[in-house]
């Protein structure tokens, strides 16, 4: 294999890395942004 391929083939793992990571990140924030809306709802009724 030639250093560009290798080079493409690290770039891309490193990139879908990244997704997977972002996504969980995400992921965590809109249940926390969800538990915060929950909160703010209870408020309103009272």
């Amino acid at each position: 294999m030639s250093l560009t391929n290798k080079l493409l083939i690290i770039g891309f793992i490193l990139l879908c890395i990244y997704a997977i990571i972002s996504r969980i990140v995400n992921n965590k924030n809109k249940n926390e942004n969800d538990k915060d809306d929950k909160k703010e709802d209870n408020i309103d009724k009272d």
